[in-house]
């Protein structure tokens, strides 16, 4: 009795989400939110999100286009239209890309249903499967990644309204330009959904032999609707390798069809080092997302985020799936054979046509940080393989449902731990900026920020640079940068302590930034504790930093001001206002210690011992033992002193020196009065 009920109202569902075609999008909205938004108020921004934030509060407006000249000048147009929306809000970026993620999968739904009408059932899962796909791992960089999928819509659009033309002949004069003109939006706003122009020859034939014409009047027909679209190719081909002239290289692209010149240079390795490609990226598509990421080697038992996140995954999916359209027999939808092939066809066409414009410049998926994102063009194409395989495998509708359920339910699960990754990126952002403003307050134009290593995972030393110019800016910004983060990959730290005059340079597109060795401040953020700023003493650190002493040498305290403006342009983003927490009595203190204002370094310490504060680490205690040592409280620095070693041998060099330099400048501290932690057992400087 109760499973017919349950049956019933499952086929009550579905009859009522045949009738009522809002649903499924509706219901594919909250599968989005479902999995993107469960933590979206805690995300933020990540690498190439920050430059077009800082772009967003340049005065010129036509720095934007100018910004985007360097490689895609019509992109610019996406960011014209959510630069007013979105403003500094990470939220709503976070929700922009969720949206044009949906907004993508859907019109392309709609699209492939004018050539599968009977497949929706897969279409439908296909769809879902597109908006949780694993094998993109980036949507949480939204400022970035959003741009991408609203013009994966425009494509999806242009497709949909050119299938619209043929199908419904009497509208024809209405889709067909329509087609046109998102066909040359999409082309010429950016270059990654090129090679997915070549579908259409064989989606139009498809709809023309499905129509019941003959095999050499649908080849006809299909010319003839595909000649304009084939000439708007033509054209952006053209102009992106002939006529357009990047601002950055002086070249016609920077793109360039390297594995071309390849095969006629070299056509056997060429052809070897391409089948590799191919495989590799195939294998990561096909095999290595659904086993290392969905179905992952280790698995954290004990991790609260796991459980919850495949509890709403597999729950989520369980709910969803009584809304997708089930056919209304014992069987099952059973696919035919024809359409098989037509669906491992147009997944295989996918595969190729789709990578094959990444391939010619010498770039893969499998390669590089960031480079799943290379897999954007084609995901829908994995989708549709992945749900056809499964319902030629799976005849049972019931066995088949559990296994979609399972699938999905774990990509959901996977994004959701993975957006919790970023998560925890940008509070460690946070931390890293907020640490910053308290012991920076204002610092000189012209300087640069010098550091053993990028402070956040998900971050590059560009878009650190463009967090820290808004951070140190409450007014105007220039495309000509007053700062700028770098590190020893650019530039030896050795070499610019040699020679002071050294310029700096670096920037970002239409961003420049112009210093010298002279005007540097290093810093460094530990893993686990506050940020420094690198003087002679923090230097001596044990470290396993590559020529750590000379971040000391470089830093020029002078550059730092103690008085800054109360708020500034990364304050909407980051809160950098007090709190009491060790690491913002830490800072304070730093800075009034390097300014030589000890009793206000001491009275730092003090209220953070009253707040009942502990040191994240060691070394932590060095400016307050440099303070309460050269105000003359020599218990106070010696009991501190010993605190410090007591937690970590890793302080003894740093706070060691502090002594030899206190006792040198003050003879009148008696050597017996220190002598229990300033000895030969604590402190290697006295045995040379």
């Amino acid at each position: 009795m109760f499973r017919k009920k349950i049956e019933k109202i499952v086929t009550d569902i579905s009859i009522y989400t045949d009738n009522h075609p809002l649903v499924f999008p509706l219901a594919l909205l909250l599968f989005a939110l479902l999995t993107y938004g469960v933590l979206i108020a805690t995300l933020g921004f990540y690498w190439d999100d920050w430059p077009p934030i800082l772009l967003s509060h340049l005065a010129d407006k036509n720095q934007i286009w100018q910004y985007f000249s360097y490689d895609r000048p019509f992109q610019s147009w996406t960011y014209y239209l959510l630069f007013p929306l979105c403003r500094d809000s990470a939220f709503l970026w976070q929700l922009s890309a969720i949206l044009a993620r949906w907004l993508a999968g859907l019109t392309l739904f709609y699209a492939f249903l004018q050539v599968f009408p009977r497949q929706k059932v897969i279409l439908q899962w296909a769809t879902v499967l597109f908006v949780v796909f694993p094998g993109f791992a980036d949507q949480s960089a939204s400022v970035s990644f959003g741009s991408h999928f609203l013009i994966y819509t425009v494509f999806g659009l242009s497709l949909l309204f050119m299938l619209l033309a043929i199908n419904k002949p009497n509208r024809f004069w209405i889709y067909y330009p329509l087609s046109l003109f998102f066909t040359a939006v999409h082309l010429f706003s950016m270059e990654y959904f090129v090679g997915l122009e070549l579908l259409r020859p064989i989606l139009i034939y498809w709809l023309y032999i499905d129509k019941g014409l003959q095999k050499r009047k649908s080849i006809q027909r299909t010319a003839i609707n595909w000649l304009p679209f084939l000439a708007v190719l033509g054209y952006y081909i053209y102009w992106r390798m002939a006529i357009y002239q990047s601002p950055a290289t002086g070249t016609v692209t920077s793109n360039y069809p390297y594995l071309i010149i390849n095969f006629l240079k070299a056509p056997a390795d060429t052809f070897v080092a391409f089948i590799q490609t191919i495989y590799s990226d195939l294998r990561f598509l096909l095999v290595d997302i659904w086993t290392n990421r969905v179905l992952p080697v280790v698995v954290e038992v004990k991790s609260l985020t796991l459980w919850l996140s495949l509890a709403l995954g597999v729950g989520g999916t369980l709910v969803l799936h009584f809304f997708l359209r089930a056919e209304q027999t014992s069987e099952g939808f059973i696919l035919k054979g024809n359409e098989i092939k037509r669906n491992l066809i147009l997944a295989l066409t996918i595969f190729f046509i789709g990578l094959f414009p990444v391939w010619s410049t010498l770039r893969q998926i499998t390669r590089g940080k960031w480079s799943d994102r290379f897999d954007i063009p084609v995901i829908f194409g994995v989708t549709i393989f992945v749900v056809t395989l499964l319902f030629i495998i799976f005849r049972s509708p019931k066995v088949r449902n559990v296994i979609l359920v399972l699938l999905v339910g774990l990509s959901i699960s996977y994004q959701i731990q993975t957006s919790n990754e970023y998560r925890k990126d940008f509070i460690r952002q946070k931390e890293f900026y907020s640490q910053l403003a308290w012991r920076i307050p204002a610092l000189e134009p012209g300087t640069t920020l010098f550091s053993p290593g990028i402070p956040a995972t998900k971050e590059a030393d560009y878009s650190i640079s463009a967090g820290v110019n808004l951070l140190f800016n409450s007014g105007e910004i220039l495309p000509l940068l007053d700062y700028w983060f770098t590190g020893p990959r650019y530039y030896s730290p050795s070499d610019l302590v040699a020679d002071p005059t050294t310029e700096i340079k670096d920037g970002l597109r239409i961003f420049n930034f112009k210093g010298t060795a002279s005007k540097v401040v290093s810093i460094y953020m530990p893993d686990d504790g506050c940020l420094w700023v690198i003087d002679p003493y923090y230097a001596l650190s044990p470290e396993k930093i590559s020529l750590f002493a000379s971040y000391g040498q470089l830093t020029n305290q002078q550059l730092i001001n103690e008085e800054g403006p109360q708020t500034n342009q990364l304050s909407k983003i980051v809160d950098t206002k007090p709190q009491k927490t060790w690491c913002y009595y830490f800072e304070k203190g730093d800075l009034a210690q390097s300014k030589g204002k000890y009793n206000e370094a001491i009275n730092y310490y003090e209220k953070a011992m009253e707040e009942k504060l502990v040191p994240l680490n060691a070394i932590e205690l060095l400016p307050f033992v440099k303070s309460y040592a050269q105000s003359g409280q020599i218990e106070e620095a010696v009991s501190l002193t010993s605190e410090a070693f007591n937690m970590s041998v890793k302080a003894q060099p740093s706070i060691c020196q502090v002594w030899h330099d206190v006792l040198n400048e003050n003879p009148s501290i008696l050597l017996t009065s220190v002598e229990t932690v300033y000895n030969s057992e604590n402190c290697s400087i006295l045995e040379h």
